[in-house]
């Protein structure tokens, strides 16, 4: 199972559909990549064509089209304040591998 941070969507759509396995995506990656939605170039076009992949999985029975499911960890850990840290306390417990594009 993996667990994708908001840079590893946003440097590439596409790098959802090249992970085999289940996917886990944390709401605030969604709402991280909401904020950029409108940005322009590359990194608000792959934010848009992230975001509309999740929203076909999801109306598809949470499955991507390479036919892994997706899955929103919908958590908010308000005892974090750190959006990083949200992220990594989602992949923590849910006990896959943390994505990122984060160097």
């Amino acid at each position: 199972m993996f667990i994708v941070d908001t840079n590893f969507l946003m440097k590439d759509y596409k790098n959802l559909e090249f992970l085999e396995g289940d996917v886990v995506i944390p709401i605030t990656v969604i709402r991280e990549l909401d904020n950029h939605k409108n940005d322009n170039g590359p990194i608000g076009y792959n934010t848009r064509k992230s975001l509309r992949l999740i929203n076909d999985a999801i109306d598809n029975g949470y499955v991507l089209p390479n036919g892994f499911k997706v899955t929103v960890d919908e958590y908010e850990y308000p005892e974090l304040q750190k959006n990083d840290d949200k992220i990594i306390a989602s992949a923590k417990f849910s006990g896959g591998t943390l994505i990122t594009g984060d160097l």
